[in-house]
């Protein structure tokens, strides 16, 4: 073989491995470039805010925020790319105008909107999530299960086998409803978080479009529960005296503040 002959395999031989290499890096920088794609694709669908924000650390910072109610995640985005945080790795956060906090809730932790924090009493709102379908489960003591197209967090339905009294849930003979629970309403006092009312959807019929005798029955349901979370009888008293007097729709979060303010200073 002449040296000639040597050199153009050589040449050949490297224009190959180097076409071979350039193919390479073409695939990697297109697989590169898919994945900064799908992290800006990501990024601006999710929509970001700029807000305050208290870690679990004690680390308050003012960062661009995302909260997935239907995940209970918080997403921050950073310098270093996004972040997700879990209510257990955060005190409090603001997004859309309200306040949330992180509270022990159903054996670990979960966010809730602030819709009212006094010196005596708060009012949260739990919007529906696997976390709230798994406490009202579990509060049914068997009565509800999740049923099993629940598992897209954005469809969260509960079933019923016998629902007891204290849900006050409308039972229909000879089948088995389905709840599409939308939120709920708890309210703190003494450290102790309670919950008083529930919005949910059943086979197509808005529990809010009530009337005037459901609104009374489930005004005094509410009130049954306030007993337990007030506990003082003399504030009760004034508080179903307020209720009467004003027919206030008690299960309206708004309305169930003012009413409490009337007990608590």
């Amino acid at each position: 073989m002449s040296i000639i002959t040597f050199r153009k395999r050589i040449v050949s031989a490297q224009q190959q491995i180097f076409t071979y290499s350039g193919s390479l890096f073409v695939k990697i920088l297109l697989l590169m470039l898919v994945c900064f794609s799908s992290i800006a694709v990501q990024a601006t669908e999710l929509q970001f805010e700029e807000n305050w924000l208290i870690l679990e650390s004690g680390q308050a910072e003012k960062s661009a925020l995302h909260y997935n109610v239907e995940t209970d995640v918080l997403t921050v985005r950073s310098m270093e790319g996004l972040m997700e945080f879990t209510p257990k790795e955060v005190i409090s956060f603001s997004y859309r105008g309200h306040e949330y906090f992180s509270l022990p809730f159903n054996e670990g932790y979960s966010f809730f909107k602030v819709l009212h924090e006094g010196s005596d009493f708060a009012v949260l709102q739990k919007p529906a999530n696997q976390s709230l379908l798994r406490y009202f489960v579990e509060e049914s003591r068997g009565s509800l299960k999740i049923c099993e197209d629940s598992t897209d967090p954005a469809n969260m339905v509960l079933c019923e086998g016998s629902i007891g009294p204290s849900f006050g849930m409308p039972v229909y003979s000879g089948s088995s409803a389905e709840y599409i629970l939308q939120d709920a309403v708890f309210v703190a006092v003494g450290g102790r978080l309670n919950l008083v009312s529930y919005k949910y959807d059943t086979k197509g019929r808005l529990t809010n479009s009530i009337t005037m005798p459901q609104l009374n029955k489930q005004n005094r349901r509410l009130l049954n529960r306030l007993k337990e979370v007030v506990g003082n009888e003399q504030k009760m008293m004034q508080l179903r005296r307020y209720s009467a007097a004003t027919r206030a729709d008690l299960e309206d979060p708004n309305e169930l503040i003012t009413a409490l303010k009337t007990i608590y200073n």
